[in-house]
């Protein structure tokens, strides 16, 4: 048993392809979008998408993978749809190898990109920021909403006026990366004074041994599937301030547990920041990812909330001890705050090439709350995914639901609950809330993108009771009173295009149709 632990740490730090360090790509990059449709193509068989971002080096990694099988004709016959499917491949293949030349020529010397982009912003908003309800009689939870701003890695936008600009710079080396992202906003409200903040958007820095990296700094952190991640982890809110450590690419486990097939891990430790309470909390939290079979993914994720001005002191084995779930006085110290999460991903080549994902996600466990998490405490999300919805990759269909019960994100001592800065970390859809969510693509041949969403929500403002188990956490909830509903539709589309050698345009327009805004009839 010691070699098999052995061989796998030795498979954990060895096993990259492209070995020098490398920064990630923020997730809203569009090879996103591009490397969905070599997978859906049958170019990758191994990528992970329960945990995002990838380096620049795990992408090239993928576009290798898809050269080496599209040129050995694996998966495509020359039938009339297989053929546009693999010329739309060629052309992407073609594209990513431009854009990774580097990392996919192995380039471990020093690289610096003093100005690798530069974006300005201008938004006009009209549509008045609204609170969670605080406490619904299950916990508390501190948070503002805007859906037509939102999954935005915490941007601030008035309602009114916004002018941003934003730089990228980053620099690389066999061992080094450092990513930098500064961001500096200028909000003039309708109402109230103006004001402008100068912020690091993403700050940090690699290091890296083989397939091992520790990063330090400000980056974003997605667990889940859906196109912003999922109900547990996402680009809503601002990114981390983190230590973490990963294997960047899959990696295969020795002995018995190969079955699990390419594997990923991730564990980080974050602070959640002076506004949060009780200030200066912090988060740590471990992610799994696995692939069994080449159209199986299969994750589970913890994250755990402890620590803060007023909480009670934990030494190390404490942590130890309930990150492991174990806690031998069960009823005595409110130590932390719990989430576990699980997410499948499948894919269908028969539908489409669809693929059909979810997560559910659970808050406290407990043997007696067990079926209740089912029926009353779990957030989830469901989806449907066709990355070549006609066969030459130039349209895309994504079909989601997702459901927020009323005691997820709550707590009774971490009172700002899943939030940071008062933005909801995950989905931002809320407490006691759903919604059904569409967004149909079309890329054109001349690489334009043209994005159209469709979405309805609902979300509730009622108060409930929760009967006790004998552990002290929540069994059976209870509503006690029915309050108002908000429901909202909502549509949103978007074109960009690049006008010249790298100039790119991105107008966008959004537009949301709210009955009982704010609860108020």
């Amino acid at each position: 048993m010691k070699l098999s632990i052995l061989i796998t740490v030795y498979l954990f730090v060895s096993g990259a392809a492209y070995a020098a360090s490398s920064p990630n790509v923020p997730i809203d990059d569009p090879v996103y979008g591009y490397i969905e449709r070599l997978v859906a193509a049958g170019l990758i068989k191994d990528a992970i998408y329960g945990q995002r971002p990838w380096s620049r080096n795990e992408i090239a990694r993928m576009i290798a993978q898809a050269r080496r099988r599209y040129d050995a004709k694996s998966g495509i016959s020359a039938n009339e749809r297989n053929m546009a499917t693999a010329i739309m491949a060629e052309s992407i293949i073609e594209y990513l190898e431009r854009e990774y030349r580097d990392e996919l020529a192995g380039n471990k010397a020093v690289r610096f990109r003093w100005l690798e982009e530069a974006l300005a912003e201008a938004a006009y908003l009209d549509s008045p920021y609204r609170a969670v309800p605080e406490n619904n009689g299950l916990g508390a939870i501190k948070a503002v909403i805007n859906p037509l701003v939102a999954y935005r890695e915490g941007r601030h936008y008035a309602d009114g006026g916004t002018f941003a600009l934003e730089s990228v710079h980053w620099a690389t080396s066999k061992y080094f990366s450092v990513y930098a992202q500064p961001r500096f906003e200028g909000l003039i409200p309708g109402e109230g004074s103006a004001h402008a903040d100068v912020r690091a958007q993403l700050l940090y820095g690699k290091f890296t041994l083989g397939n091992l990296e520790m990063e330090v700094g400000r980056d974003s952190l997605i667990w889940g599937s859906g196109e912003h991640g999922g109900v547990f982890a996402s680009n809503n809110a601002r990114n981390l301030d983190m230590v973490k450590i990963s294997n960047d690419s899959p990696f295969l486990h020795p002995w018995i547990f190969k079955f699990l097939g390419p594997s990923k891990y991730t564990f980080f430790v974050a602070d959640l920041g002076a506004s949060y309470v009780l200030s200066d909390a912090y988060l740590y939290g471990l992610a799994a990812s696995f692939k069994p079979a080449s159209f199986l993914e299969i994750g589970f994720e913890h994250q755990v909330t402890v620590g803060g001005k007023g909480a009670p002191d934990v030494g190390f084995g404490d942590l130890v001890k309930e990150f492991f779930l174990y806690r031998k006085d069960m009823y005595g110290r409110n130590l932390a705050d719990h989430r576990i999460g699980i997410n499948v991903r499948a894919q269908i080549p028969q539908l489409h090439h669809a693929v059909i994902y979810g997560e559910g996600v659970f808050e406290d466990l407990g043997k007696e709350s067990f079926w209740p998490q089912f029926t009353q405490q779990m957030g989830f999300l469901s989806g449907l995914y066709f990355p070549l919805l006609t066969s030459d990759g130039s349209n895309d269909l994504r079909i989601e639901y997702e459901n927020v019960p009323a005691a997820y994100g709550r707590h009774g001592m971490w009172t700002s609950g899943l939030t940071e800065d008062d933005v909801l970390r995950g989905s931002e859809l809320g407490p006691d809330g759903h919604r059904i969510h569409v967004t149909w693509g079309h890329l054109f041949p001349s690489g334009t993108q043209w994005k159209n969403a469709v979405q309805y929500e609902n979300r509730d403002s009622n108060l409930y009771t929760a009967s006790l188990s004998s552990y002290g956490g929540p069994n059976e909830i209870i509503q006690v009173e029915d309050r108002q509903s908000e429901s909202r539709f909502r549509l949103s589309t978007s074109l960009e295009w690049t006008t010249h050698e790298r100039f790119v345009v991105r107008p966008e327009l959004g537009y949301e149709h709210v009955r009982n805004f704010d609860f108020n009839p």
